[in-house]
């Protein structure tokens, strides 16, 4: 169990650290979506109409899809852990 948190204590640090590592320096400034870039009478882009992440920290890109497999891993790994926590203490009691 110790191990996990441990693992988990370097994933999310890596995960703090590293958009800092990924930025740079660019004189682009903001992405500004315009009427023009929409279709007619709607808010909302329609699929593949946009570009391909460029920077690991793009949307889309490498760190976001890298933060959605640490979530989905912590989640997964706090579900096993309750499950497993809670079969012992029902073994413990007699009830299983």
């Amino acid at each position: 169990m110790r191990f996990l948190l441990a693992l988990a204590l370097v994933a999310a640090s890596v995960v703090a650290v590293a958009p800092a590592a990924a930025a740079q320096d660019t004189d682009e400034g903001p992405v500004v979506v315009t009427e023009a870039d929409q279709p007619a009478g709607g808010i909302i882009i329609q699929p593949n109409s946009g570009v391909a992440p460029e920077d690991p920290g793009d949307r889309g890109g490498a760190l976001q899809l890298t933060l959605l497999a640490l979530i989905l891993g912590f989640v997964a790994i706090a579900f096993f852990s309750i499950r497993r926590s809670s079969r012992k203490a029902l073994a413990a009691q007699g009830r299983a």
